[in-house]
């Protein structure tokens, strides 16, 4: 008696979930965890469709940077990751749009108040 044991096609997601309008928070955003790997798996998101529309990420922590300053540490974060592939400038700077940088003591509750008002201003 011999048993043949055949497998059925498991169907597999291809297209991504579309993420709904939010804002994303990072909390010690100048930290190297967020520019090797927070900041360019956002950037990869968005440049597979996953985030259309309103997305806005807050980075806060406690370096005096501006938003400028910010989105080009961020650059060159996700433009040096292994897991980007081709780099892209002008997804980058369509991408970009959307970081923003709030400087703060995260020990301070003044901070969090400053957060509050900031994420009410974004788009």
């Amino acid at each position: 008696m011999s048993v043949v044991i055949e497998g059925a096609p498991i169907p597999v997601k291809t297209e991504l979930p579309k993420v709904d309008p939010c804002a994303v928070v990072i909390l010690g955003a100048t930290g190297d965890l967020t520019q090797r790997k927070l900041v360019p798996a956002l950037f990869r998101l968005a440049r597979s469709g996953c985030i259309q529309g309103d997305l806005c990420v807050l980075g806060v922590g406690r370096s005096e940077l501006n938003d400028d300053q910010f989105r080009s540490t961020m650059r060159e974060g996700a433009a040096a990751s292994l897991e980007m592939g081709d780099f892209s400038d002008g997804e980058w700077k369509e991408f970009a749009s959307r970081l923003h940088y709030l400087a703060g003591d995260l020990t301070d509750s003044e901070t969090y108040r400053r957060v509050a008002s900031q994420l009410e201003r974004l788009p």
